[in-house]
């Protein structure tokens, strides 16, 4: 009998930090009556972002890109995993049962990419199929998924 992969289970995470959209805008100093208008229009209402704590003068200070890559994969690290936990837990499945990890990041290109950190960390088998998106949203992560399938017709 043929096996066919199918998604069990979903984990997500976010970092603690929430934010409305018009706290966003207060805290970078947008004035722009165009950029504004697109964030109090927007079906967003609140965003998770891991910003460094204000100035005294409430500004956010500037961040290089040195210390832009340290917090993307610590940040990155400690919710992803966090959320694979969750998953696995709501699965009731261990790290060496996934056969395919799909991690989709908007930021930070790391090498070793972070699935390769997750299955070090997480001690998920050495055969695992994986593939890193970095640079698109959440609804990207589907597009490869939906490729894959379709090359090994499973759709």
């Amino acid at each position: 009998m043929q096996t066919y992969p199918r998604l069990i289970t979903i984990g997500t995470q976010t970092p603690p930090q929430k934010y409305t959209q018009s706290e966003i805008l207060a805290l970078f100093d947008i004035t722009d009556k165009k950029i504004n208008k697109i964030f109090s229009h927007s079906h967003i209402k609140s965003r998770h972002l891991c910003l460094p704590k204000p100035n005294l003068d409430g500004s956010i200070p500037d961040e290089s890109q040195a210390e832009l890559l340290q917090k993307h994969q610590r940040v990155a690290l400690e919710i992803g995993q966090a959320a694979i936990k969750k998953a696995l837990k709501k699965a009731a499945l261990t790290p060496q049962d996934i056969d395919y990890i799909s991690v989709v990041s908007t930021t930070g290109f790391l090498c070793p990419s972070l699935t390769a950190h997750y299955i070090k960390m997480l001690g998920m088998r050495q055969d695992i199929q994986r593939i890193d998106i970095v640079g698109m949203g959440f609804c990207q992560i589907f597009l490869p998924l939906t490729f894959s399938m379709l090359q090994h017709k499973y759709l």
